[in-house]
């Protein structure tokens, strides 16, 4: 009560500002007018805040440009991989456009040591494969582990960047990045990746199959029928099945495009059905069977070169003497047993 008294003699003395003006709690304000103590200072408050909101404006920039090119190596790194799987090798393969720098390393290189250490399917029945015993002996082959060997496929996809900071270069950092990628893209057991045809026996490259450990009396036999077939007293004239004079001079270049291989048309050896077979016995007997089949093809295929040869334009002078060729292998064809 005291304190308001005092207040009010105040405003009404002496020593009042006069009619227009109100001491007030606190200093001095125009009477009738509001206002803050705090009036004029948001200037500066922001002026002084400028740099703080610039400092943290700044951090949000440099903090997403390396997400950015963390995101960004991750992604090549997988493409490096990925673009090395067979047939492929990578090397003609540009940089992503506009968003990998030329500066920066992209590649792929073998994955050694393995991450993996033991292969989880090395036991499974497919790698494995079925105790085959060897012929004549018994005794089991090896299986070659390295064939189906998963931790030996496995290639690395790199990516590595270093770029500099998008602000404050100054500083003793730089957006240098990373990372390698795993991906399983050496071995998929193809054949063009393995080196072998589609024709390939398999045995060769699943078992460790060498016939002179395994058999040595085969291996002898072997190397006998070989020696028998080149040091054969008939040889020359068995000519006859594969380089006969006279047809390869009439047709030339008997030679016809076949898969991949060239087949001589003009050979009449009984090839030999390819497969992996244990019991051979089918394939023996569908061999013997073309064997005995042969005198018929290579008479047919005379009859078919003197017909040729006869009814050509104007007909040749030896005509008469094709004719009677003709009718001979004709009786010869009809006097063989039926296929």
């Amino acid at each position: 009560m005291t304190n308001r008294r005092v207040f009010d003699s105040l405003n009404s003395g002496p020593c009042s500002r006069g009619s227009g003006e109100k001491l007030v709690a606190g200093g001095m304000r125009p009477r009738g007018q509001a206002g803050s103590d705090r009036a004029g200072l948001a200037p500066l408050e922001l002026v002084l805040s400028v740099p703080m909101l610039m400092m943290i404006l700044s951090m949000m920039i440099i903090v997403g440009t390396a997400g950015s090119w963390k995101l960004r190596t991750l992604a090549n790194s997988r493409q490096a991989a990925a673009r090395s799987i067979w047939p492929r090798d990578g090397e003609n393969d540009p940089y992503p456009d506009s968003w990998w720098p030329a500066s920066a390393s992209m590649n792929f290189r073998s994955a050694s040591p393995s991450p993996v250490e033991i292969d989880p399917f090395a036991q499974h029945y497919v790698v494995r494969g079925p105790i085959v015993p060897s012929p004549g002996g018994g005794q089991p082959l090896r299986v070659i582990d390295d064939t189906l060997d998963m931790t030996l496929g496995l290639e690395a996809g790199f990516a590595e960047v270093d770029r500099d900071l998008p602000l404050w270069k100054q500083l003793p950092h730089r957006n240098h990045y990373s990372r390698d990628t795993l991906f399983f893209s050496g071995e998929q057991w193809q054949h063009g990746s393995m080196g072998i045809s589609n024709n390939t026996r398999r045995m060769l490259v699943t078992y460790e199959y060498d016939l002179a450990r395994y058999d040595p009396a085969a291996t002898q036999q072997m190397m006998a029928a070989a020696n028998a077939l080149v040091s054969n007293p008939m040889r020359q004239t068995m000519f006859i099945l594969d380089r006969d004079d006279e047809l390869r001079t009439w047709y030339s270049d008997p030679y016809t495009p076949y898969s991949d291989d060239r087949y001589d048309w003009l050979s009449f050896y009984p090839p030999v059905a390819r497969g992996c077979d244990l019991d051979l016995r089918p394939r023996v007997d569908v061999l013997i069977s073309a064997v005995e089949n042969v005198p018929r093809q290579i008479a047919q295929r005379f009859r078919r070169m003197y017909e040729e040869q006869l009814n050509q334009n104007p007909p040749p002078p030896n005509a008469s003497d094709l004719q009677q060729k003709i009718q001979q292998l004709d009786e010869f064809i009809a006097s063989l047993p039926q296929p």
